[in-house]
């Protein structure tokens, strides 16, 4: 009996382990991205604005433009394929009722796209599918390492690092959670357990 027991009470904190780092798994996806405001006219790309935000949102991948992220020595710190949403798919149905459909492509649009930070970077580049550059947008502000801040880009940088730091005080605040239910699950975890061992 008692055996049983101590397999199921096994079982338990098992179980218990895996979902604490299920959560943990969860709240370490959580990072910080440059939020880029795009603009694409007629063959022609321009931003904007840029920000710094906390997304949990999984950043696709794909497509053939790429935005790359450049240090001030030159340095390739990173970079994310994204599509060009000029395309549109319309389905409709013809007089005789057939289903068609056709595609529409647009000259203008605006879009945002999200490339992961780096602390290191001086400005992100915009490369078509030939990996020729298309547009540069300075993102030194951000940087922890800009050799040069002027007055106007240290205001900006001081705005966006009190946001950057709120949003790292909330991922602490996350793991502690985590951290303190797993703490409350093997207290109660070792209550029980005392308490059946007693019982038998």
């Amino acid at each position: 009996m008692i055996i049983r027991q101590i397999v199921k009470m096994k079982k338990i904190f098992i179980s218990a382990i895996l979902g604490f780092f299920l959560v943990v798994s969860l709240v370490s996806a959580q990072g910080f991205y440059y939020e880029i405001d795009l603009n694409y006219d007629n063959g022609l790309f321009s931003y904007n604005d840029i920000k710094i935000v906390d997304s949990q949102i999984p950043v696709e991948d794909t497509g053939g433009y790429t935005a790359k992220l450049i240090s001030h020595n030159g340095e390739a710190l990173g970079e994310i394929n994204f599509v060009l949403p000029i395309e549109t798919i319309h389905d409709t149905i013809d007089s005789e009722g057939n289903p068609i459909g056709y595609l529409e492509t647009k000259n203008k649009t605006n879009f945002t796209i999200m490339v992961p930070y780096h602390e290191d970077t001086a400005y992100i580049g915009i490369y078509n599918f030939y990996d020729n550059l298309e547009l540069t947008m300075d993102v030194s502000y951000y940087s922890k390492s800009m050799p040069v801040k002027t007055k106007a880009t240290e205001e900006r940088f001081k705005f966006e690092e009190i946001e950057f730091e709120k949003g790292i005080e909330k991922e602490l605040f996350n793991y502690k959670f985590v951290i303190a239910v797993f703490i409350f699950i093997i207290i109660l975890f070792v209550i029980v357990f005392l308490r059946k061992r007693k019982s038998s």
